[in-house]
């Protein structure tokens, strides 16, 4: 045995926490990391055994880091830690000559060269960037980088490329790292993982990597029975399209995790314009669907079948014609937890639900906020049962009624104003006297918040060109709702500009009735002093940004 790091675990009844001989074994280690080091007091031999030491064994703490792929990366000052773990360089060969050149023990990415690590070594997985210093023209996506390989040195430069390059190397998992910029063309559209265990991150969030499908197919794509393993992290998802359903996300049969992303912008002739889930037990986890159509149900979510969940997400300004302009649920079970469900519109005057409409389904709805979803037929704003023996479980949420004295039936549910900061700019926090978190915007024409208008900004204008309401996340003169050359104007005026007020706590004169209404039984310690030890309603309950308790 050799190479290995052995550290810290625990035995039972026959002792030995680190190692345990019986029966007269005698192995031979070398080149480990052994706690209290190779004959010390956690390695147990009984029965006539011993351990033979084959040299090169330490006993020195690993220092291990979180990294990408696991708990078990080593610190290293190259990698941006301030020490370097004693398990560096200290094996037993080359890293080529046992095979560990491809493989990594650092967070950002870096294969092991020369002498090899001791323990574990992650499959590095791949770099994508759509612009590159190593392409020929960095400055235009379409020329490749003649020795692209994946490395941080040269990176794809479409993300199909890098799980291409994974499954062909037989790998069974992989971490593909996707640096900032505007993907599109071939390779960045229809982005499907085959079943590969495969976690797609952008590396600065979803400000700064946007999908950009340009109408010409879907964003992503899962039909290989993908589970929860399977990720989605921190992407923009814009312009998508389908001539059925899916048209920034479709799952049949397969449940990824799809987290902090924004998907805008999309469109699918069918359902689902936004993401499309069928017999899928998917995870919509931190994300913004925003300004989504569909022509029948579902803009910005439907489902058929399976038992999806959407957590802590933002629904918002997304147009179905037919009914559930926010979601339609089909012979399935949603789950909707500490949603804000708002702003969404369905055109359809006899079947048409503004919010969530159930079709021989069930929905279960906690600590959520639906408001101003809007509906033609006026009479089902909100939630929409379509054969009206649906059931929907309603607990702890603000649901917006006809009347306002009636309140959804189930315990803890609301029908007052949620006193959002600013939906007009897409923020949803909930105004509060004692703090409210003000986020990277107030800017006109920052549409993506990151507090700069900017070219990512330019793209998601240009995608709304001469569209109306409720594409009115891209209306900057409010004059005819409808995306033109008096908001280019606006727009232009504020280019290069930088958000006020960003990042910072601001106390307003009100307090929202949605602080400290959640579940009472629900966690709350994410949210930041005072948290009045109860959950949040909406979409920033029990997170860093939950706006705080009078």
């Amino acid at each position: 045995m050799f190479n290995h790091i052995i550290w810290n675990n625990a035995a039972g009844y026959y002792g030995g926490h680190e190692i345990h001989n019986d029966d007269d074994s005698h192995p031979e280690i070398s080149y480990c990391d052994i706690m209290k080091g190779w004959n010390g007091s956690r390695v147990h031999n009984t029965s006539g055994s011993s351990v033979v030491n084959g040299g090169g064994n330490i006993n020195a703490e690993p220092l291990f880091m979180g990294g990408p792929g696991g708990d078990y990366y080593l610190s290293q000052t190259t990698a941006g830690q301030p020490v370097n773990s004693p398990c560096l360089d200290t094996g037993n060969d080359l890293s080529d000559s046992m095979g560990m050149d491809y493989f990594t023990t650092r967070t950002d990415g870096v294969a092991d060269v020369c002498i090899v690590d001791i323990g574990y070594h992650y499959n590095p997985g791949y770099f994508v960037d759509d612009d590159a210093p190593n392409d020929p023209c960095h400055w235009n996506s379409k020329f490749s980088d003649p020795l692209e390989s994946g490395s941080s040195e040269h990176p794809f430069d479409s993300i199909q490329k890098a799980l291409e390059a994974a499954e062909g190397r037989g790998y069974l998992a992989a971490v593909v790292t996707v640096l900032d910029g505007l993907y599109s063309g071939i390779g960045n559209y229809d982005i499907e993982p085959n079943g590969l265990l495969v976690k797609i991150r952008s590396q600065n969030g979803l400000w700064r990597s946007i999908i950009d499908c340009n109408s010409q197919g879907r964003g992503f794509i899962f039909q290989n029975g993908e589970c929860g393993c399977v990720v989605v992290d921190g992407f923009t998802i814009i312009d998508g399209y389908s001539s059925q359903c899916g048209a920034g996300v479709y799952c049949y049969d397969s449940s990824p995790t799809i987290r902090n992303c924004m998907i805008i912008g999309n469109d699918a002739n069918w359902a689902g314009g936004g993401i499309f889930l069928e017999e899928s037990y998917a995870e919509i986890d931190r994300c913004k669907i925003i300004a989504n159509y569909c022509e029948t149900s579902g803009a910005s979510l439907c489902t058929v079948g399976g038992s999806p969940t959407a957590k802590n997400c933002i629904i918002a300004w997304n147009f179905g014609y037919f009914s559930g302009g926010a979601s339609s649920v089909y012979d399935s079970n949603l789950a909707i937890i500490n949603c804000t469900i708002a702003d969404n519109f369905a055109s359809d005057i006899d079947l048409g639900t503004g919010g969530v409409q159930c079709w021989d389904a069930d929905a279960a709805i906690t600590n959520s906020i639906l408001w101003q979803n809007y509906s033609v037929s006026g009479d089902q704003n909100q939630i929409g049962l379509h054969y009206g023996d649906e059931t929907v479980t309603a607990l702890y949420n603000d649901i917006q009624m006809q009347e306002v004295n009636d309140v959804w039936p189930g315990i803890g549910n609301i029908n007052d104003d949620p006193l959002f900061a600013l939906p007009e700019f897409g923020d949803y926090h909930l105004k509060s006297a004692v703090g409210r978190w003000d986020p990277i915007f107030h800017t006109n024409g920052d549409f993506n918040n990151d507090g700069i208008v900017d070219v990512f900004d330019l793209k998601i204008l240009a995608r709304f060109w001469l569209e109306s309401a409720p594409a009115a996340i891209a209306e900057l003169h409010s004059d005819d709702h409808i995306i033109d050359l008096a908001d280019f104007a606006v727009f232009a005026a504020n280019w290069q500009k930088r958000g006020e007020n960003a990042g910072e706590w601001v106390a307003d004169s009100v307090t929202s009735p949605c602080i400290d209404a959640g579940d009472t039984s629900d966690s709350f310690e994410k949210e930041p002093e005072p948290n009045g030890g109860r959950i949040n309603m909406g979409t920033y309950g029990n997170t860093e940004e939950a706006s705080k308790s009078p």
